[in-house]
């Protein structure tokens, strides 16, 4: 049987020094405790990604909302404004005749009707 030196064995192997029990109690307890310290912060930390989360859903929502109705806005701007165009394009077709044939009414009170109230 080949002996083993402890630069032979593998990291897992090596000596470790026996702790007494209260001293290895005591870092147990030590340890239990910074854990439940890191799962209350981590508790913490997803509760406030879930809140800022949701709270980024319902924003996006209201924004969705908010440009489908300035969409629909312009829209109906843009088809007022054509139908406006429209109408005075017809008007000033049907009117030409008609303003040829008259005169302006500032034409027909003279020259200082525009000064005297």
């Amino acid at each position: 049987m080949v002996s083993r030196t402890p630069e032979d064995s593998p990291p897992s192997a090596a000596f470790q020094p026996e702790v007494p029990a209260p001293l290895e109690a005591e870092r147990e307890a030590q340890r239990e405790s910074s854990r439940r310290a890191m799962d209350q912060l981590y508790y913490e930390l997803i509760h406030n990604l879930v809140l800022e989360l949701t709270r980024t859903g319902i924003e996006v929502k209201n924004l969705k909302m908010r440009v489908e109705s300035l969409s629909s806005r312009l829209e109906f701007n843009e088809r007022r404004a054509r139908g406006l165009e429209s109408a005075v394009v017809y008007k000033q077709t049907t009117d030409d005749g008609a303003d040829r044939r008259r005169q302006p009414a500032t034409s027909l009170a003279g020259p200082g009707a525009a000064t005297e109230r």
